[in-house]
């Protein structure tokens, strides 16, 4: 039997910043779910440290991609 990957979730949350790359500042953070639905309920509790955006990524050892943008929302 085929072993399953292992997805991980990253919340990329993006902080204006004069000072930074692109005028931002950005603070990585790991999200425990079960699933990309989980992860992206689950995303909603970042929302208290007032980014200016954020990004959701499952992470895996073969791939990192983006599931949800808060921009896009």
């Amino acid at each position: 039997m085929p072993r399953q990957a292992i997805t991980h979730y990253m919340v990329d949350c993006f902080f204006t910043d004069a000072k930074g790359f692109d005028g931002f500042r950005k603070e990585s953070h790991h999200i425990r779910a079960n699933s990309d639905k989980d992860a992206i309920r689950e995303v909603s509790i970042i929302e208290w440290r007032k980014p200016h955006h954020y990004h959701l990524r499952a992470v895996t050892r073969k791939s990192d991609r983006v599931i949800y943008k808060s921009t896009d929302a």
